[in-house]
């Protein structure tokens, strides 16, 4: 049955499979992307919207999800960082469940950077990590990367401008920015989340975000979270890709490995408490 959903869970998305091209920047590294634990202190789980759903949320085993995956990065990966790209909690404004996330993260044995999604709410997430983490820059191994608070299900005014300035005021150094809400998806994800979940998946005005980001040719990827399945498109150069959700169906996150400005991404599955899983990325 595990294998089942497994194989279900990988042919309702488009994985990245093996490099993808990116021009510029020497610097090797491997860093994780983890998305959508969706925390909770639950009894029960939600009802699945249709045989193996892939939203469906496992929020019974999601402390003891992001508890074993921040294990298993420590054990087994040890990569040179970690991102979150959003909804660290399930219930919006659930600030003991956010703190308690929190506090599991910071277990881990490399620097972790986390992003603002839609169930994690702006509100809860300044008061736990503060303002300066909504929107903000970092720098790992000669990359740029560049987290934009995308919870509101689109980018305001304000935060566009920054965005721009930052862009405009380094066009050399490669560049990655961090998002939510996906900027792009492949149209059959797309069309499934506003049929089977009356909602879409992709940013609000995304289009002219990346018309943004393609002005500047330093912008390598932009790596985002929301949907719960791996996806991988290329639009104007920059590599879109979106990790699968740690509360769903697989239990999986990426690894990113960065070669000589070439992506390449892999899946590895985290298995839930006490039951062996298959794993699909590098030990």
């Amino acid at each position: 049955m595990l294998h089942r959903r497994l194989a279900f869970w990988l042919a309702v998305s488009v994985a990245a499979a093996g490099p993808t091209a990116s021009a510029g920047g020497a610097a090797s590294f491997r860093f994780v992307h983890l998305s959508d634990t969706h925390c909770i202190t639950a009894t029960r789980n939600p009802r699945p919207r249709f045989f193996l759903d892939p939203m469906a949320k496992n929020l019974v085993a999601s402390f003891s999800l992001l508890e074993a995956a921040v294990r298993d990065v420590n054990e087994h990966v040890r990569p040179d960082f970690l991102i979150v790209t959003g909804d660290l909690i399930d219930r919006p404004g659930d600030i003991p469940a956010l703190r308690r996330a929190k506090r599991i993260l910071e277990r881990l044995h490399c620097p972790w950077y986390p992003v603002v999604g839609n169930h994690d709410g702006q509100r809860a997430w300044t008061e736990v990590f503060g303002a300066e983490r909504l929107n903000y820059t970092f720098v790992r191994n000669g990359w740029r990367f560049i987290a934009v608070d995308t919870s509101r299900g689109g980018i305001d005014a304000a935060t566009r401008a920054w965005l721009t300035r930052l862009l405009d005021g380094d066009g050399r150094t490669p560049t990655a920015v961090l998002t939510h809400y996906p900027l792009v998806l492949p149209q059959a994800q797309r069309a499934a989340g506003r049929r089977l979940y009356r909602a879409d998946l992709v940013l609000h005005g995304a289009q002219a975000i990346q018309r943004l980001l393609a002005r500047h040719g330093n912008v390598r990827a932009v790596f985002s979270g929301h949907c719960h399945v791996p996806t991988a498109m290329r639009v104007g150069g920059i590599d879109c890709q979106t990790a699968p959700a740690l509360v769903t169906l697989g239990h999986h996150y990426a690894i990113v490995a960065v070669e000589n400005g070439a992506l390449t991404t892999t899946y590895r599955a985290v298995p839930l408490p006490g039951v062996p899983a298959p794993n699909d990325g590098p030990r």
